[in-house]
């Protein structure tokens, strides 16, 4: 019995987008100006379509290993209109070539900046911002190496040593990177192998590699720095040697805040027993909100005020609170 696989095939409706084969999977290029189209008269009043764009692996099944690769775009200067996406992978790993990835999606970028968006007439003009990726999507697509190398950092020259099995940088901050550094090639080291003599996707578009391509505050903060030093001090593996009292009253501390966690967070705060499957959001309220009050009556203030670490999370609040990096200068 001849029947057909699909409700398209029944009704004989053409998407009129392609699915090909891009190993190890397959992608579907949607295009910019597609749903540039879709948007329709919210583009009237503006004469420059400013973006930010989004590239990560999502997981689909956790008993079956595909993930999909979406290039999303959101309209930074323009308001309520929703994130949309202009091109997806699927597979069961990331794709093999990351210029074979980025293809049709540079390719329409080049264009729309050179000539702009054609909307009824009028010559709008198209201009990326910035490239928002977690640190290993950011490795990935600027073809450097990650962020847990030695020469993982893309913003200075600083180079980390391993002390005792664990990745260590120096505190004193090494030469910035430019974008004229980063496209001659001045470290090779910080780049993939393939791409040492050649140029990536992104840097043929014009990208600047340095400032618009910001660093990942979940993976080297949240995930990184922060939970590396908790996991060390409560498992008695620096100098500081953390009680088993002490760990049972913060945690209770910690769920004392529960009912008082306003619906902003995304996450209430849990036990240091659950530490180890703390998610990122938990590490940056922990540093960011509940840390202080935590430690207020423990030794483990002594520790802290005098460590390094302290300088960290300060610096962190400069970044987050826009207004105390000011009032501190």
């Amino acid at each position: 019995m001849n029947v057909p696989k699909s409700a398209e095939t029944l009704l004989k409706n053409k998407s009129g987008i392609l699915v090909k084969n891009m190993s190890p999977g397959f992608y579907c290029n949607i295009g910019i100006k597609t749903q540039l189209n879709r948007i329709g008269e919210t583009l009237n009043n503006y004469n420059n379509i400013i973006v930010d764009v989004n590239i990560d692996g999502l997981p689909l099944y956790r008993s079956f290993r595909v993930q999909v690769w979406p290039i999303l775009l959101r309209l930074v200067n323009i308001t309520n209109t929703a994130v949309f996406t202009t091109g997806i992978y699927l597979g069961k790993s990331k794709p093999s070539s990351v210029t074979q990835f980025l293809a049709e999606f540079t390719e329409e970028v080049a264009e729309l900046r050179e000539n702009g968006f054609d909307f009824n007439g009028r010559c709008i003009k198209f201009t990326i911002r910035a490239f928002v990726c977690d640190a290993p999507a950011k490795a990935f697509l600027c073809e450097i190496l990650g962020h847990t190398g030695g020469h993982g950092c893309p913003k200075c020259t600083q180079v980390g040593h391993k002390i005792n099995g664990v990745l260590t940088y120096s505190t004193e901050a090494g030469t910035l990177v430019s974008n004229e550094d980063f496209l001659e090639r001045k470290y090779p080291d910080k780049h993939a192998p393939a791409f040492r003599n050649n140029l990536s996707p992104l840097e043929n578009i014009g990208i600047d590699m340095v400032k618009q391509v910001p660093i990942d505050v979940m993976h080297l903060i949240d995930l990184g720095v922060m939970r590396k030093f908790i996991m060390r001090i409560i498992s008695n593996e620096s100098n500081y040697k953390f009680r088993k009292e002490a760990k049972i009253n913060i945690s209770s501390k910690l769920l004392a805040l529960r009912p008082y966690i306003t619906k902003e967070f995304v996450r209430k705060p849990r036990s240091l027993v659950d530490i180890a499957n703390w998610k990122a959001t938990e590490f940056r309220m922990f540093h960011l909100s509940t840390m202080e009050s935590m430690f207020l009556k423990t030794k483990f203030l002594e520790m802290y005020t005098m460590n390094s670490f302290f300088y960290i999370v300060l610096a962190v609040y400069c970044f987050v609170l826009k207004n105390l990096a000011q009032i501190l200068i």
